[in-house]
């Protein structure tokens, strides 16, 4: 699938169906896609929060689309501006100067945001026609583990090994953090290369926020799709756990 269209029919979504998806992703304030009139993609544009790199907002909305839509859209085709640039801009507009940001303090840590590491995938069929999955990942010197397992059908072994990944990850957040749901996992060719996409939803506070990832398949499909969950929420969960060190120092 690799059509932008208003019709609903088998191969093609809806411009308002992108845009919403695209909304929901972190650090995005606003967004419009724009099709020709033969359905194909020509341009998305992204309001970004100014805390967030524009190549990561591009990195996310190719991987949301491919995880939820399969449709593939080119780095090009992704136009994204800070928001603090088109309020400057709107200033100008109105014939006055915008007003200085308010001051802030920033804390600076002794240690970067911490990353956690894909230790080990391992994927179990001891059961005829189901497949279960353990994920290992590590934080310093705390350890913890995921499991998930499902029905033995096409496609499977990735959702249950990303669903894992997932399961790791919220036991790393701890329980004061906004749940993480695996949406969706596919596995499509990027630039000639074979790789896995997922998509994971959280909250932030009444608002629902779509985590994307893509990992290359190298070692095995369910160790990417392991490791494109993991891509997804690790910056979500290790922005809390960086918070929370900072609190209390």
């Amino acid at each position: 699938m690799n059509r932008i269209s208003g019709d609903t029919g088998a191969g093609n979504i809806s411009p308002r169906r992108a845009e919403e998806l695209i909304c929901s992703l972190t650090g995005v304030k606003s967004a419009s896609v724009r099709g020709s009139a033969d359905g194909e993609l020509v341009e998305i544009r992204v309001v970004a929060e100014p805390t967030v790199a524009a190549a990561d907002v591009v990195r996310s909305v190719q991987s949301a689309l491919l995880a939820r839509f399969g449709i593939s859209v080119a780095a090009e085709k992704i136009i994204v501006t800070s928001s603090d640039v088109q309020a400057e801009a709107a200033g100008r507009d109105n014939g006055r100067r915008p007003e200085p940001a308010p001051e802030s303090t920033v804390r600076i840590l002794s240690r970067p945001d911490p990353r956690p590491r894909l230790e080990q995938v391992e994927v179990q069929r001891e059961h005829p026609g189901r497949v279960r999955c353990r994920v290992t990942l590590s934080l310093g010197d705390r350890v913890v583990t995921g499991e998930a397992e499902g029905i033995e059908v096409d496609g499977m072994s990735l959702e249950v090994a990303a669903r894992a990944a997932v399961e790791a990850m919220t036991a790393l957040a701890g329980p004061e953090a906004a749940p993480l749901v695996l949406d969706g996992v596919s596995r499509v060719d990027i630039a000639g290369r074979d790789h896995v996409v997922a998509a994971v939803q959280t909250r932030q506070g009444r608002m629902i926020k779509v985590l994307a990832g893509a990992a290359a398949v190298v070692e095995s499909a369910e160790h990417a799709a392991a490791l494109a969950a993991l891509q997804a929420t690790n910056r979500w969960v290790s922005g809390r756990l960086w918070s929370r060190s900072a609190g209390d120092r």
